[in-house]
């Protein structure tokens, strides 16, 4: 794959983020999950691919559509799923060892809690 930018096309970000789903082994297959924001992906990206390991764990998460994200430099692309850790937020629906973590939005992650406070919304 040719890179045009530093940016990621989406050819590349679809390519990406078809690379979980495949194979028998897949986590769906086994129905160790069900919905994608219920894994953790871990990525190891060839050279030509390392610009996906340095965006942010939750903007890479939102993009692949998963919980989590875990990535690392290496000779194949390849991606291993597994189940995410933690309790599942409220809000966003992702699962995330932070959820429970704000006393004031216990059903909340971290992030999610601080955008209710600055909303100034009770759940």
């Amino acid at each position: 794959m040719q890179r045009i930018s530093d940016k990621p096309t989406m050819l590349q970000i679809n390519l990406l983020r078809r690379q979980p789903d495949s194979g028998p082994l897949c986590p769906r297959n086994e129905k160790k999950i069900g919905k994608s924001l219920e894994a953790k992906v871990s990525l190891s990206l060839r050279k030509e691919d390392a610009f996906f390991a340095e965006l942010n764990r939750e903007e890479l998460a939102d993009i692949l559509i998963v919980s989590q994200v875990e990535s690392e430099a290496a000779d194949l692309t390849c991606a291993v799923v597994e189940p995410a850790q933690g309790a599942k937020c409220e809000r966003c629906w992702k699962i995330l060892p932070s959820v429970g973590s704000d006393s004031e939005h216990p059903a909340l992650c971290a992030r999610c809690a601080g955008v209710v406070r600055k909303l100034d919304v009770t759940l």
